[in-house]
């Protein structure tokens, strides 16, 4: 089977965990394409939908913790750790790539003409991030792309999704999908549950959801490759979709994870 991993920036340790995990289960990547992170568009996207606490903290942890010695957030911990429990020494998925003879592209956007005609036929994406993709992206795996939702679906779509689930009692889970043009709207191969009991804050529960994310798609690749699985339809009056929740909101969360330890 031919795999494409999809990549949302260079210095995405998310990725890097990944690829290094499949590639331990003996399973091939035909090639990555990284999204890059100096794309004007993408900084003033992610400009608009963060406050500006939320803002410099995603700066610093995906790009400024890279090449400095800046502290990082409690949310970049966990795959650090989980990088260095695998010996990974690359910090750029450029390198990976290149160190382990993986065919990658660095692009400006998903739906691009250059994009499209760089993708040589493969079966199955594994999506971990690089922005919306439309229906031409989709239609170039012949299985799917593969992404993994972190809130339950059809039930919760869209954004801040673990914290909406504190917020709101809900059990924090990840949503094996196949992507489709609505978000969050494919259909579902399984819904998987977690321990979140150790998190004390927001940041806590980010960073050991996106261990768990890791986990559960190379779960996840290995039930397609074997073929075992099947797909639940999502009906749209069936969830909600959630939206980037409010500085106020992710206090009361804060103070909820952290009164859960008290």
């Amino acid at each position: 089977m031919k795999i494409t991993v999809v990549c949302g920036y260079d210095y995405s340790k998310h990725t890097l965990a990944l690829l290094h995990l499949l590639r331990q289960e003996g399973i091939s990547i035909e090639e990555c394409l990284i999204v890059s992170e100096y794309s004007f568009k993408r900084f003033a996207y992610f400009y608009r939908q963060l406050d500006k606490k939320e803002f410099v903290k995603k700066f610093k942890d995906r790009i400024f913790g890279n090449i400095t010695n800046v502290t990082m957030s409690d949310e970049v911990k966990y795959i650090l750790a989980l990088c260095k429990q695998h010996n990974i020494k690359e910090n750029k998925v450029s390198l990976y790539c290149k160190n382990n003879t993986i065919k990658y592209k660095i692009v400006d956007n998903l739906n691009s003409p250059e994009t499209l005609q760089f993708i040589s036929g493969t079966d199955l994406a594994v999506y971990t991030g690089g922005g919306i993709i439309r229906k031409s992206f989709l239609e170039k795996f012949k299985i799917g792309v593969l992404n993994c939702h972190g809130g339950k679906l059809p039930e919760m779509r869209g954004m801040n999704v673990a914290e909406w689930s504190v917020l709101l009692g809900i059990p924090c889970v990840n949503t094996l999908h196949f992507m489709a043009r609505e978000l969050d709207m494919g259909p579902i191969i399984e819904i998987i549950s977690h321990d979140f009991d150790s998190c004390e804050n927001i940041d806590q529960l980010r960073g050991l959801g996106i261990n768990y994310t890791v986990h559960d798609l190379v779960y996840g690749v290995k039930k397609i490759i074997s073929n075992d699985y099947q797909l639940t339809v999502q009906k749209k009056e069936e969830g909600k979709q959630y939206f980037l929740m409010h500085p106020i909101l992710k206090d009361i969360v804060n103070k909820k994870l952290f009164l859960s330890h008290v």
